[in-house]
């Protein structure tokens, strides 16, 4: 305990199904001592393990991941790095509006971390720029699986999943297998309105200054004027439990 650095954040490895029917956070950010047992005594039966990590202190857009796909002798096929703009839930939640974002250190060090053990596969590295020293900090790796930001590299030209088939299925590599200067950005629209609603309500954020967040060429999580049943749903999903809530409460 006299070894931590506070603020920090306590979270399990993953989220099982019982941290999910106690809360939407995917961590808690704690300030203190005994604040941190407290959070320890209401979540420790909520998952078999909990992790005690640093907070990095910075904003969302301090937040920079790299995914990329490495072949079998470990040679990095593709990487394409990215950033968030916002998240939800606020601080310890998912991002819900990124962008591309050329990064050579995070790019160096996700390549360096993955070869290092010879990893063939699907490879996606999260770090965050610490505000005051700028110094980069690992918050968590993921392998195996593409992720949201892999969404956010084929909207930029970076064919990223289709790489991973190409290498497997013995087919030429895509020619868009390096990050570019394009800069669409990738959107969760309704998770980013609650966002956004949230810091209004905080006078951290101003509608100019979200309308002009969201400006530019876009492409959507949910959203389809093709196909707009997805976004609807996903809407009334939400509102249901509103209802729910508020009528239990």
């Amino acid at each position: 305990m006299h070894e931590l650095k506070f603020p920090v954040i306590v979270k399990p490895p993953y989220r099982p199904d019982e941290w999910r029917k106690h809360t939407k956070e995917k961590g808690f950010r704690v300030s203190n001592a005994d604040e941190l047992l407290s959070v320890y005594e209401r979540s420790r039966n909520w998952a078999d393990v909990l992790i005690v990590q640093e907070w990095i202190q910075g904003a969302d857009v301090n937040h920079i991941t790299c995914n990329c796909y490495f072949d079998n002798k470990s040679n990095p096929l593709v990487t394409f790095t990215s950033r968030k703009l916002r998240q939800w839930p606020q601080k310890t939640g998912q991002g819900c509006l990124g962008e591309a974002y050329l990064d050579d250190v995070v790019a160096y060090e996700t390549v360096r971390l993955y070869k290092s053990v010879g990893f063939h596969g699907f490879g996606y590295l999260e770090m965050k720029k610490e505000e005051d020293s700028g110094k980069y900090f690992i918050i968590e790796p993921n392998v195996g699986r593409p992720t949201g930001r892999s969404a956010t590299a084929e909207a930029n030209g970076v064919e990223l999943i289709f790489t991973m088939y190409c290498d497997a299925v013995g087919l030429p590599l895509p020619e868009n297998c390096v990050h570019n200067e394009r800069h669409v950005k990738w959107i969760y629209l309704r998770q980013d309105v609650q966002s956004a609603l949230v810091s209004f309500l905080h006078s951290e954020l101003s509608l100019f200054d979200w309308a002009r967040s969201i400006r530019g060429h876009k492409w959507y999580a949910v959203f389809s004027w093709d196909d707009p049943v997805p976004f609807l749903y996903d809407l009334w999903r939400v509102l249901k439990l509103l209802f729910i809530s508020r009528r239990s409460s």
